[in-house]
C-alpha cells in the first residue's frame, strides 16, 4: 500500500507531505461512502444534460439487476451482510443491486445490502432514480404482481421475462395456442395482497402477454405494459437487457470489484460506490471516441467501440492528471489512447453459460485473472 501511495503523491507532486500507510488508514476510516455515490449522481446528471443520450422512441431504457459479491471474510462484514456456505466453508457474501441504463451503459443507481427478495430494492431505493415514462426491463426473478402493479401506479412501463406455469392458468393454455399475443386481466395472488393493500394498489390490471423467439426449443413469454409496441420491438428491448449482464462482467472481471483495499465495512462500502463512480465516469470519457471510431469505422461491414479493457487502463493510467491538473494535452492524449484496438460488435452473439466449480474458480484467480494496480 505504501507504494501506491508514494505513487499517488509523486502524480500530485507533494512528495514533501507524503503520508505512512497508517496514517492514509486512519483517514479513509473517516471518509463516509456517501461520497462516492454524490461524485456518481453529478456525473449522471452531467451525462443526460450535456450529452446526446440514446433512448427508445424519446424513453430511457433501464434494467434492474442484483449480483452476489463475494467480501472479505471478517466478522463484522459478516455481520453486517450475512454469509452464503459453499460447501468448504462459509463465504462472507452481499447483495449488489444495480438501476442501470442500458442503452448509454451508465449505473444509475446502486447498492449494496445483504442478501434479500430483488424487489426489494426496487420499492425502497432504485424508484426514486425513475421517472415517469421509463421503460424496465426485467427478468423472471421479478415476475410477480407486486413488481408489476407497483410500476404501473409509477407510471413506468416494464417489459419482464414471465414464467410459464404456476402463476396464471390462462398463460398456460396461452402457451399452448397458436396466438403470439394478448392482453389479459390478472388479479393479486394471495402472496402479493398485504403489499398492495399496503401501498394502495390496485387489486387487478390488464397487461400484455407476447411469445418470443430467442433461439431456444420453446419460446420464451414476456409480459409487458406496452401495448402498441411490435413483437419485434418488444424482441429487441428485452434482448437490450443483455447489457447489464456485460456490466456485471465488467465490474467483476476487469475492475476486479471483489478484489477489495479494505476489510472494514466502511472500505468495502467505499470501494463498492468508488467503482460504481468509475464505470460512469468511463463512460463519459470514451463518448468523443466512440463517435470518432464510429465514422472511422462506418464503411466496413460491422460497427466498432472502443475497447473497455483499453479504456480501463488508460482511464487509471491518467485518472490524477484528469482530475487534479486538468490539462487538455492529457484529454488530447487519453482520447489518442482510447482509439487503439476497437473491438467489433457483432449483433445476435450468443454464448452458452458455463458450470464453474470452486477449484476452477480459484485456479481462475489465481493465474488468469488481470492484475492492475
Amino acid at each position: 500500500m505504501q507504494n501506491n501511495i508514494n505513487q499517488l503523491y509523486d502524480e500530485l507532486d507533494n512528495l514533501e507531505k507524503l503520508p505512512t500507510t497508517s496514517a492514509y488508514c486512519q483517514a479513509r476510516d473517516k471518509l463516509k461512502p456517501e461520497i462516492f455515490k454524490s461524485m456518481s449522481n453529478s456525473v449522471v446528471n452531467d451525462f443526460y444534460r450535456l450529452y446526446d443520450y440514446q433512448n427508445f422512441k424519446g424513453r430511457k431504457l433501464l434494467s434492474v439487476d442484483c449480483s452476489c459479491i463475494n467480501l472479505p471474510n471478517e466478522i463484522l462484514v459478516k455481520e453486517r451482510f450475512g454469509v452464503q456456505p459453499n460447501g468448504y466453508f462459509e463465504q462472507a457474501q452481499g447483495f449488489g443491486s444495480f438501476l442501470y441504463d442500458v442503452l448509454n451503459e451508465i449505473t444509475i443507481n446502486a447498492e449494496l445490502d445483504k442478501k434479500k427478495a430483488e424487489k426489494i430494492f426496487i420499492y425502497d431505493e432504485h424508484i426514486n432514480y425513475m421517472n415517469p415514462g421509463d421503460i424496465l426491463l426485467l427478468d423472471r426473478g421479478y415476475a410477480d404482481y407486486s413488481v408489476i402493479t407497483f410500476a404501473i401506479s409509477k407510471k413506468i412501463d416494464i417489459v419482464i421475462r414471465f414464467p410459464v406455469s404456476g402463476r396464471f392458468k390462462a398463460l398456460e393454455e396461452f402457451m399452448k395456442s397458436d396466438k403470439e399475443d394478448i392482453i389479459l386481466e390478472i388479479e393479486v395472488t394471495k402472496g402479493q395482497k398485504d403489499f398492495v393493500i399496503e401501498n394502495n394498489l390496485p387489486r387487478a390490471v390488464k397487461v400484455r402477454f407476447v411469445k418470443i423467439d430467442i433461439g431456444k426449443d420453446e419460446p420464451e413469454l414476456l409480459c409487458t405494459t406496452l401495448f402498441q409496441e411490435t413483437l419485434d420491438e418488444l424482441k429487441w428491448l428485452y434482448n437490450e437487457r443483455w447489457g447489464i449482464e456485460t456490466y456485471f462482467d465488467r465490474l467483476k472481471n476487469i475492475f476486479d470489484l471483489e478484489r477489495f483495499s479494505s476489510k472494514k465495512v466502511n472500505g468495502i462500502e467505499q470501494d463498492f460506490l468508488g467503482l460504481v463512480f468509475l464505470t460512469n465516469l468511463e463512460t463519459i470519457l470514451i463518448q468523443v471516441s466512440q463517435e470518432e471510431i464510429k465514422q472511422q469505422t462506418k464503411s466496413r461491414k460491422y460497427q466498432y467501440k472502443v475497447n473497455r479493457s483499453v479504456s480501463y487502463s488508460v482511464m487509471i493510467e491518467y485518472l490524477i492528471f484528469m482530475l487534479v491538473h486538468n490539462d487538455e494535452l492529457v484529454i488530447d492524449k487519453m482520447r489518442l489512447l482510447l482509439n487503439t484496438n476497437p473491438v467489433i460488435v457483432r449483433p445476435g452473439r450468443t454464448f452458452p453459460r458455463r458450470n464453474v466449480t470452486n477449484p476452477q474458480k480459484l485456479r481462475y484467480h489465481l493465474y488468469n485473472k488481470r492484475i492492475h494496480a
